[in-house]
């Protein structure tokens, strides 16, 4: 399913796709009709047919339609295990086999889409955090790069979606997704376009944690030893993130281990070590339990 997406962060294809069913509520009927969604036309409208006979095809404007309800088909119980099982990319892929289709229609407003592209983006991140082992360089990083480009694209389709709650943290997570990929300049330039969020809202710990990543690859870009402003600017955010995003499983591990990864590199050894054993306390059975203890070594 992964490979159904290009290269380029964008579908393969786009106009083509398989058709996907919907139900849809159109702005100017009562009627809500279940549609084959057959692609996007140049312009933008959305090509659908009406599953009834006699098979009306509409070219509808975003603005035109004010709900769709895709039929998502994947086999859930088989996520569940491959969940449990710590198999996050093989998850994902399952899941991707019923997102990638709805892709090209993310930005069509109150769909049903967000909440499954966001999950299946968040497992590809750890996917490839797993491959690479979590580390901050970007040469071991390349050992998942493959689902942080399909991450990306996920996001940065989420992030499109205007009308959704969550398209500035499908930004924040695109952002970290860039950095993973090493390239830290459009990381950062991307992390400068998204307003930074109120500090009581659900998005505030990814927010800090995107910037820690920037400030984090700025400093392993420094040569000499000479990033040590960058690195305590990473673990400022850092920390932040981890007091403002401690119930959020996407965000708050990965957070303490970036800390105690910037204390490391800063050499404050004794909390790097308290970080961790904090988090391999916190997290014991998981795979940052695991990097850890390594790092408690």
């Amino acid at each position: 399913a992964i490979g159904l997406l290009a290269t380029s962060g964008s579908l393969r294809g786009a106009n083509t796709l398989t058709p996907l069913t919907a139900q849809i509520r159109l702005e100017t009927m009562k009627q809500r009709p279940t549609v084959l969604l057959m692609g996007r036309a140049a312009d933008g409208r959305m090509v659908c047919r009406d599953q009834n006979p006699p098979g009306t095809v509409w070219r509808l404007k975003p603005a035109e339609v004010s709900r769709i309800r895709f039929d998502f088909k994947y086999d859930r119980e088989l996520v569940g295990k491959l969940r449990r099982a710590g198999r996050w990319t093989e998850a994902a892929m399952v899941m991707g086999k019923a997102v990638i289709p709805a892709l090209p229609y993310l930005d069509m407003p109150n769909n049903n889409g967000i909440s499954l592209a966001m999950r299946t983006g968040n497992y590809l991140t750890r996917g490839g955090d797993l491959k690479s082992g979590f580390s901050l360089s970007p040469e071991a990083r390349k050992a998942g790069a493959a689902e942080f480009k399909y991450a990306l694209a996920i996001f940065q389709k989420v992030a499109a979606a205007e009308w959704s709650e969550r398209a500035a943290e499908a930004q924040m997570r695109a952002c970290m997704c860039l950095v993973f990929l090493g390239r830290p300049a459009e990381a950062a330039e991307t992390f400068e376009a998204i307003a930074e969020p109120d500090v009581e809202g659900d998005e505030y710990g990814v927010y800090q944690l995107a910037q820690a990543y920037c400030w984090a690859a700025k400093a392993k870009t420094k040569e000499g030893g000479k990033g040590e402003a960058e690195w305590r600017r990473a673990v400022e955010a850092a920390v932040h993130s981890s007091d403002f995003a401690s119930k959020d499983i996407d965000t708050f591990p990965s957070a303490l281990l970036l800390t105690a990864q910037c204390y490391e590199e800063l050499g404050d050894w004794h909390r790097a070590r308290d970080v961790y054993y904090e988090l391999g306390k916190l997290f014991a059975k998981t795979p940052w339990g695991v990097v850890a203890r390594q790092g408690l070594r």
